[in-house]
């Protein structure tokens, strides 16, 4: 049985692995509304959305989709909300993309607060792995398409 801190580790030494492939990534949080819909399913949607005004007729038509991972957060005493990294492949469409999500989220009955900045650094795929605010972190990747990537746990 894997406890939380070697999947932890066994998270960071993939997110170590995907990071260089990452294109133009975004550093996401966004907070998760009280709605009936599931965290799965509300993540879903709201990619759905996005890959469809982002990437218009190439998500229709060619099934491409923008790489994302997505992770739960939250606790009884921390309000549920997502961390996400989304690549976005069009460097001089940084703009658009921003304002898509904030829509896209709302759209999909999303929180009220929205924090989207371009990833920099490994840091924040260290921070989103953090143990301290998660129930079990070896549920906490709610979405992921990363064109058929390992993920640990599968």
């Amino acid at each position: 049985m894997i406890n939380d801190l070697d999947y932890k580790k066994e998270l960071i030494d993939w997110f170590k692995q995907i990071y260089p492939s990452l294109n133009n990534p975004f550093a996401i949080t966004l907070t998760k509304p009280n709605t009936h819909y599931s965290h799965q399913s509300q993540i879903k949607h709201f990619m759905n959305k996005l890959n469809s005004s982002y990437l218009k007729s190439r998500y229709r038509r060619y099934g491409e989709r923008l790489d994302v991972i997505a992770i739960k957060e939250g606790s009884k005493y921390k309000k549920t909300h997502f961390h996400l990294i989304i690549s976005n492949p069009f460097l001089k469409r940084d703009k658009e993309f921003i304002r898509l999500i904030n829509d896209c989220w709302n759209s999909v009955g999303g929180g009220k607060y929205n924090d989207v900045k371009k990833m920099y650094s490994f840091g924040y795929m260290e921070y989103i792995s953090k143990l301290s605010s998660k129930s079990d972190i070896k549920n906490s990747i709610v979405y992921m398409d990363l064109n058929n990537n390992f993920c640990p746990g599968e």
